[in-house]
């Protein structure tokens, strides 16, 4: 008895070693020294989105969203999901447009890339955050002047408005 049990011990070990390579969803995955391994390839993305879409003017509430920032959320959300194999960190920089003080701007720029922060976890984007505003620091418009009537202003200013998203992540290799 303990000679047949001591076979099917043996029989059942060799049977786990052989398909110790393989991987079930990838979450499995086992890297042995005899494993064939795969390139991993870590990459850097930038993502820009424009705040005008995202969120009503001069606001940075999840309720403030737009219809239209939240499809181009649901779209991102998506693509991280199908796109990287582990995110390893997500960094948010908000900016503002050069109307306002420097310290409302600070601020605003903070909340609108918390709210995105606070959006992606619930939509179960797991991994390390870093949240930052650069307020009305880093403008990227050039050519807007003070002599342009208000309406006009925030129309030409709308660049500014943006929440940058620098996603660094495992991409799986190809096959």
């Amino acid at each position: 008895m303990k000679l047949v049990l001591l076979k099917i011990g043996f029989i059942s070990l060799v049977g786990i070693t052989l398909s110790a390579c393989t991987s079930v969803n990838d979450k499995w995955n086992v890297h042995n020294s005899w494993c064939e391994q795969k390139e991993v390839s870590v990459t850097n993305e930038t993502i820009v989105l424009s705040v005008d879409t995202l969120f009503e003017y001069n606001r940075s509430s999840f309720n403030a969203i737009l219809p239209k920032g939240q499809k181009q959320l649901d779209d991102m959300v998506v693509s991280l999901k199908n796109n990287y194999q582990k995110i390893n960190k997500i960094v948010l920089v908000g900016h503002t447009d050069r109307i306002g003080s420097e310290p409302y701007n600070e601020r605003l720029g903070l909340e609108r890339a918390n709210t995105i922060k606070e959006y992606l976890i619930s939509q179960g984007i797991n991994t390390s955050y870093l949240v930052e505003s650069k307020g009305k620091l880093e403008p990227v418009t050039t050519n807007c002047t003070n002599n342009m009537v208000d309406e006009v202003l925030k129309v030409c200013l709308q660049p500014d408005r943006r929440v940058e998203i620098h996603i660094e992540g495992v991409i799986p290799p190809s096959d």
